[in-house]
């Protein structure tokens, strides 16, 4: 009961930023952002349902008792956590603990095949079988509210796993998330049988035509910040075995399964979602987005026009609302309450 009125009565105070700006990330990522990362982050493993062993990362309050709740960081396609160090100094300041993964084939995680560089996978099921060993028998969580930040397959991969688990997470923020493939200008039904025959034919761990393992510094974007956008490629040219390239076509096949399977559910999706869509995101289809949204039961969609697939990667200008939103979702829980 303290710790309510203590929340509650922080939510009717001024709000104190502390984002970064832009501007002093230059100097400030490693000093200040990676410094307190690499402090706070104790890195962890467990052996999923198939013996993979798989990373994740706590980043705990060092006084619990103004601990507010639990904010699960799920990593988009290719990434590492530490990709998120930003939003981990961002929410930490804000009271909340926070829990990482490394998806299975990224990361620190074990590859799931000989090509070390290539997104493979045998079923979008394995990384929700993965969350479920996390959340369910590997972390013994108390009953402080738990909050999801997910970004793109991150986002993909929670709401199937909500699907199956409905009440675990009490709010989710959905930024661009991977609920529908770009195929175009190809049929979804061709480009689905282009990625599945070399698959059925022996040659589904292989990249993708014109995909290739990751290569220091030249990755797509995904962000209108320059100044971002190199703070990350030096943290990522540091560290480049924890980065992935392209997708394989087995990958392929099986995200238009996968995106098929939540777009015909989403009307399931019932507790309160916050999803952020960048009106100029290269990577993701928009429609799935909008769809998905419109047939949750909660669900508000917040559209950044100039923003690219990353939006809280972005410029100050796109990002500090971005953020400013999410903390507001997050907080609304105890206004509700």
């Amino acid at each position: 009961m303290a710790l309510r009125l203590l929340i509650l009565v922080a939510l009717l105070l001024p709000s104190v930023s502390y984002c970064i700006p832009e501007e002093d990330i230059p100097e400030s990522y490693d000093s200040l952002v990676w410094a307190f990362y690499e402090k706070h982050t104790e890195a962890r493993q467990f052996s999923s349902h198939d013996g993979r062993n798989i990373y994740y990362y706590l980043v705990n309050q060092d006084d619990k008792s103004a601990e507010k709740a639990y904010v699960f960081v799920s990593p988009g396609r290719t990434e590492s956590s530490f990709k998120y160090a930003e939003l981990v100094y961002d929410l930490y300041q804000e009271g909340f603990s926070l829990i990482l993964i490394d998806h299975r084939g990224q990361g620190k995680s074990n590859r799931l095949s000989a090509n070390f560089g290539v997104s493979y996978v045998d079923t979008f099921e394995d990384y929700v079988k993965d969350l479920e060993v996390l959340f369910l028998q590997e972390l013994k969580l108390d009953d402080k509210p738990k909050f999801v930040w997910a970004h793109s397959m991150g986002a993909h991969i929670v709401s199937r796993f909500i699907l199956k688990h409905p009440t675990y997470f009490d709010r989710l923020v959905l930024s661009s998330p991977m609920f529908d493939m770009k195929t175009a200008p190809l049929p979804e039904l061709f480009a689905y049988w282009l990625f599945r025959v070399p698959s059925l034919l022996g040659f589904g761990e292989n990249y993708f035509f014109g995909q290739t393992e990751y290569i220091p510094g030249e990755v797509y974007r995904g962000t209108s910040s320059t100044i971002r956008y190199e703070a990350m490629i030096k943290k990522r040219n540091q560290y480049p075995k924890e980065w992935i390239g392209g997708v394989s076509f087995h990958w392929l096949a099986e995200s238009i399964v996968s995106c098929e399977y939540i777009l015909e559910r989403a009307h399931e999706l019932t507790q309160p979602i916050l999803m952020l869509q960048g009106g100029s995101d290269g990577v993701v289809d928009l429609e799935g987005q909008t769809y998905v949204c419109q047939k949750a039961k909660n669900c508000d969609l917040k559209v950044f026009p100039k923003a690219a697939h990353e939006i809280l990667n972005e410029v100050d200008v796109i990002r500090k609302p971005a953020y400013d939103a999410v903390l507001s979702f997050f907080n609304e829980h105890w206004q509700a309450g």
